[in-house]
């Protein structure tokens, strides 16, 4: 987690609305806050491109997809602002630019990222028997979306899996565990689970395979185009 800021979210929208409503130019406001003017035009940037919930902060990894990466990176190679311009732009940390274009440029491939791939292999941790009851309950209430559950409740998929199929044949009553922490779910679940279970992880790497190639022809195509604009 980041160094939280020293100023709140209505405190940063407040300025960006008083120089937009013309009382004060970036400099003064700037200098009546304490901050750096390069630090207070970033955060109209940020304002004037998302709006006021871009200085909230959110506990939630959020996805990218390759061509919004694409789109991060072109903006960049394309002159239309530093990594720190194109970050408050977009509501994303500099870093994140920074290490786009980089791999861009070292001819890497740009890939998706999504967090929700990662509650096959995440780790389990102890839950109450409300918690349990209500990751099953948005499983179920979802049409059985246990990746969705496993991802939103910070859970294994393994555990979403097991405990709906528990709830299913034994209840509530059948999600108490009156032995402290529960075993680890891998290892209880029958063959036919764990089948089940490794098709999902096959078709999302399958997914993943399908996803690179596109991704590799487009970013052939892109480095074709910028080579063309380049020569103009």
């Amino acid at each position: 987690m980041g160094r939280k800021s020293r100023f709140t979210p209505k405190q940063k929208i407040e300025a960006c609305e008083k120089y937009i409503n013309g009382r004060g130019s970036t400099c003064s406001i700037a200098d009546e806050l304490g901050i750096a003017y390069e630090s207070f035009r970033r955060w109209l940037l940020k304002y004037k491109n998302n709006g006021k919930d871009c200085f909230e902060e959110s506990n939630t990894n959020n996805s990218y997809s390759s061509e919004y990466k694409i789109k991060v990176i072109k903006e960049y190679l394309n002159g239309k602002g530093s990594t720190s311009d194109i970050a408050a732009k977009y509501n994303i940390a500099d870093s994140m630019v920074i290490s786009w274009v980089n791999k861009y440029n070292n001819g890497e491939e740009i890939k998706d990222y999504n967090p929700k791939s990662e509650v096959y292999s995440m780790k389990s941790r102890k839950t109450t028997l409300e918690e349990r009851i209500e990751i099953v309950k948005y499983a179920l209430d979802n049409n059985n979306d246990y990746k969705g559950a496993a991802d939103k409740f910070l859970v294994p998929y393994a555990n979403v899996y097991k405990w709906v199929k528990i709830y299913n044949e034994q209840g509530e009553e059948g999600l108490k565990f009156h032995r402290g922490r529960p075993k680890n779910f891998n290892s209880e679940l029958t063959e036919l689970e764990k089948k089940d279970l490794e098709i999902a992880k096959l078709k999302l790497e399958l997914e993943k395979h399908k996803r690179a190639e596109e991704i590799l022809k487009k970013n052939l195509e892109i480095k074709k185009q910028l080579f063309k604009d380049s020569r103009k």
